[in-house]
């Protein structure tokens, strides 16, 4: 079992970030479709936590051992887990990438930890997903520190004094 650190930079991959309030951390996502998946996770009700690039495993395939790591984990409100894989439509079709994903799925069970195939065309429902963007945006603050509480202080103070000095 092995992690992959994502938040070293690299001149080759693009790294989206994910702020989660759900799980209030931000999620380093490496590819737009994982990106667009964490939308449909922050609002899902059964889903307790997710994180990205979780602990990897090794698989036989043709003969050879390889490491992999999947996209997601995800754990539900059961307690059961589940791990996902992001994919675009087109790269699922090759009967090679079908072979071998099974064999990830097999190495998988021996985990107790199921592996499911999702595909761009699943994640990309529109206005769904443009309506989940839409509601990440103004989910922001959910509770006010004391930074905030004094900038509104100062805010309002200063507020109040011009009010006051206008009126006059």
């Amino acid at each position: 079992m092995y992690i992959r650190n994502l938040r070293k930079p690299s001149a080759n991959k693009n790294i989206f970030k994910f702020a989660s309030t759900k799980i209030n951390d931000m999620i380093m996502c490496e590819s737009s479709i994982e990106f667009d998946a964490c939308f449909y996770h922050e609002y899902n009700d059964d889903i307790e936590h997710f994180e990205s690039q979780p602990e990897g495993f090794h698989y036989y395939f043709e003969g050879c051992r390889r490491p992999y790591t999947p996209d997601c984990l995800i754990k539900y409100k059961d307690n059961t887990f589940q791990y996902q894989e992001y994919k675009p439509l087109n790269k699922t079709l090759d009967q090679t990438f079908k072979a071998e994903f099974a064999e990830k799925q097999k190495a998988s069970i021996a985990l107790g930890i199921k592996l499911i195939l999702v595909t761009d065309k699943q994640i990309r429902v529109n206005p769904i997903l443009n309506n989940l963007k839409l509601l990440h945006r103004y989910s922001g603050i959910h509770q006010l520190d004391d930074i905030h509480i004094q900038s509104i202080t100062i805010n309002l103070q200063a507020f109040k004094y011009l009010f006051l000095n206008i009126s006059r």
